[in-house]
C-alpha cells in the first residue's frame, strides 16, 4: 500500500511537471517572436551581432519543439525535459544578455525573471536555489565583462539592486510553489483519511493509500 501511494504521488508530480513544461514550451514561441521583433527594431545601440540574434532565435524555436510533447512521455523523460527547459531558457537569456552587452542601460536582465518563475514552478526550492546561484554568478561576470571591454562605469548599487530584484522574485515564486504543493498534499491526505480515527477511508482503500496513519486511534485516546 505504501509503495502504491508513493507511486501515485510521484505520478501526480510528474503530470504537473509535464503540464508546466508543455505550457512553457508554448510560451517559448512568444520568446521567438520577441527575438525577431528585437532583431528588427533594436537600433540604439544594435546588438553586437545581428546574425547572432537570428541564430539564438532559431535555437529557441528548435529546443521548444520537443518540449511541447512533454505530456506524452514517461515521468523520467519529463524530468529530463524539465531540466532541459530551464537550462535552455537560462542559456537563451544569457545569450541575449551577451548580444546586448554594448547597451549602457543593460536592461535585458529582466528576461531572467521568466526563468526564475519557470525554475520555481518546476522544481520548487531546489529550482529556485539553483537559479539564484547561476544568475548571481552570470550577472556578476556580465558586469565585469562590460566594464573591461566597453569601459562602462561600474555602479555597485545598480548591480546590487538588479541582482536583488531578480533573486527576490525567484524566492517569492519558489515559496509560493512549495507552499501550494504542500497544500495539495495535505488536502489529498485529508480526503483519504477518516477525520476521527486518522485511518484510511473507502477512497483510500480503492486508491492504494496506506491503511495506517500516524494519528492516534480512538482506542488509544480512550485508554489514555
Amino acid at each position: 500500500m505504501v509503495g502504491k501511494a508513493k507511486t501515485r504521488q510521484l505520478d501526480r508530480i510528474a503530470n504537473q511537471r509535464a503540464v508546466t513544461v508543455a505550457r512553457a514550451a508554448r510560451l517559448g514561441w512568444g520568446g521567438v517572436a520577441l527575438s525577431l521583433v528585437m532583431w528588427q527594431l533594436t537600433q540604439y545601440p544594435p546588438p553586437i551581432s545581428r546574425d547572432g540574434v537570428l541564430w539564438l532565435t532559431l535555437a529557441i524555436a528548435v529546443y521548444n519543439v520537443p518540449l511541447r510533447f512533454a505530456k506524452r512521455v514517461s515521468p523520467r523523460t519529463v524530468a529530463v525535459m524539465a531540466v532541459a527547459s530551464v537550462v535552455g531558457d537560462f542559456l537563451a537569456c544569457t545569450g541575449w544578455l551577451a548580444l546586448t552587452v554594448n547597451d549602457v542601460t543593460a536592461t535585458t536582465y529582466v528576461i531572467y525573471m521568466i526563468v526564475a518563475a519557470e525554475a520555481g514552478l518546476l522544481f520548487r526550492w531546489k529550482g529556485t536555489i539553483a537559479f539564484i546561484a547561476a544568475f548571481v554568478l552570470t550577472f556578476a561576470l556580465f558586469y565585469v565583462f562590460r566594464s573591461v571591454e566597453f569601459h562602462f562605469p561600474y555602479h555597485l548599487e545598480n548591480h546590487a539592486f538588479r541582482t536583488g530584484i531578480v533573486c527576490l522574485l525567484a524566492l517569492i515564486i519558489g515559496s509560493l510553489s512549495n507552499s501550494s504543493a504542500l497544500l495539495v498534499e495535505d488536502v489529498e491526505k485529508l480526503s483519504l483519511t477518516d477525520a476521527l480515527t486518522g485511518l484510511g477511508n473507502r477512497r483510500a482503500l480503492t486508491s492504494g493509500w496506506p491503511r495506517r496513519s500516524t494519528a492516534p486511534s480512538v482506542t488509544g485516546c480512550l485508554s489514555a
